[in-house]
């Protein structure tokens, strides 16, 4: 396979599939959960959102506890 059609490939890929953004290699979403969204090809680590990566930090449920003080993870504002 060239690398045209390689890129063609990840351009068409669905939802579930996300491409690495180094080496391009075609991930399930659900395998790069189980491995913390670091790609087993390469080893790079892939973006996550404020939200994702809380998620990875907290223990199950406990996010409510932080609501009830105020704290609303979907909303907050980048740090420049």
């Amino acid at each position: 396979m060239t690398s045209t059609e390689s890129r063609l490939l990840v351009k068409e890929a669905p939802p579930s599939w996300i491409a690495c953004e180094r080496c391009r290699y075609l991930n399930h979403r659900r395998r790069l959960e189980r491995e913390m969204f670091v790609c087993p090809a390469c080893g790079q680590h892939l973006r996550l959102s404020a939200a994702q990566r809380i998620g990875m930090l907290l223990d199950p449920g406990s996010a409510h506890r932080y609501r009830r003080l105020g704290c609303d993870f979907q909303n907050t504002a980048m740090v420049r």
